[in-house]
């Protein structure tokens, strides 16, 4: 009898015990709903990307798949910034997910919005683009714009729930910012400020192929501002995912990261890449790789990131998830209710406290 109950307790102690993760999952049917609806308006919604007066469009063949590659990466993407704030919401804490990331994400997206924006709509920049890359026109997307709007909007609804629900400044913050993260953010929105700054005191503008006497200012003008700010964000993106990364190893669980930001976040990349190399392939035109390169690293980065992610929390943490109640006030395991700990599964399986000593005989 003994035996057969000491069998039992052991396969309940074997389960993982229930995250809190789950409060902001979302349905298994969520990717193909993705590519579904992606199919659906790549057919439905003609595309006019490169169809703008005097520019060379995508062959008419190629368009579904160049829609379908850039609504899939669009949805995904821009879904995977829910279930993070939902998983916030519900747990009405932040902690747990890393507040640099959450700055870094912001300041990123920023410079990616005002970068990818101008590429879009501002005729004199695309102009000068065109008359320095042989007639071809920037490789960005309605999807590229709608998705740096998107991020842009929810990156500062994220930062903002960090700062309601555990504050960032103050003694009695329990997600302040590293002093790392505070000194990066500082030295690149000051070099952004004073870039922008030279513009305007040295008259420089979109250096214009009818007017070669403005060459003299090709490093203070907006062609070269918006792509310094895309190098801004490629190395954001670059470092970004490192706190995160760094926080669930310390903390050794993924306990208020949500996975499902990770899976979608990797879907989107895979399919940012994917439709940025098939657009320069349909072209015949690689320069486009070269002018949109903080879409392909964006995209690379966090592909290269994901999978780390989905390591530390299918592998390394997926029996170390922490209950609300098991971190302390910094985000920390508490030390009475370890996961480390095999008797903290206790709580999660219902099991007497008085059998923990049998069950792990």
């Amino acid at each position: 009898m003994n035996n057969a109950r000491s069998l039992e307790s052991r396969r309940m102690l074997q389960r993982p015990p229930p995250s809190s993760n789950d409060n902001g999952a979302l349905p298994p049917y969520t990717l193909p709903c993705i590519f579904v609806i992606s199919i659906i308006l790549a057919f439905a919604s003609p595309s006019s990307d490169g169809e703008k007066e005097g520019e060379e469009p995508f062959p008419s063949s190629y368009k579904p798949l160049h829609d379908f590659l850039g609504w899939v990466y669009f949805l995904a993407w821009s879904l995977s910034f829910y279930p993070q704030l939902l998983l916030n919401v519900s747990r009405r804490t932040t902690v747990g997910l890393s507040s640099d990331y959450a700055l870094y994400n912001l300041l990123g997206f920023t410079f990616y919005s005002i970068y990818t924006l101008s590429l879009a709509y501002n005729q004199p920049i695309r102009d000068c683009y065109r008359a320095n890359n042989g007639g071809h026109s920037p490789a960005v997307s309605t999807q590229d714009v709608f998705f740096a709007a998107h991020a842009l909007a929810f990156s500062a609804l994220g930062l903002a729930q960090i700062v309601h629900y555990d504050g960032m400044v103050g003694a009695a913050a329990r997600q302040p910012i590293s002093r790392t993260c505070f000194i990066v953010s500082s030295c690149l929105c000051s070099f952004a400020t004073f870039y922008l700054a030279l513009i305007l005191m040295t008259g420089g503008g979109v250096e214009k192929p009818e007017q070669p006497e403005k060459a003299s200012y090709r490093y203070f003008d907006y062609f070269d501002y918006i792509y310094a700010l895309s190098y801004c964000k490629v190395f954001i993106t670059l470092i970004k995912y490192v706190p995160q990364f760094l926080s669930n190893r310390r903390r050794r669980s993924t306990t208020g990261w949500n996975v499902w930001n990770v899976i979608l976040d990797i879907t989107g990349g895979a399919f940012s890449v994917t439709q940025l190399l098939a657009d320069c392939a349909s072209l015949g035109d690689w320069t486009g790789l070269k002018s949109d390169l903080s879409k392909f690293f964006l995209g690379a980065f966090s592909i290269m990131f994901d999978v780390a992610f989905l390591f530390q929390h299918y592998v390394l943490y997926g029996y170390r998830e922490e209950a609300d109640s098991d971190l302390d006030s910094s985000g920390q395991p508490n030390r009475r209710h370890s996961s480390s700990d095999p008797s903290s599964f206790l709580k999660y399986t219902n099991l007497p406290q008085g059998d923990s000593g049998g069950t792990l005989a």
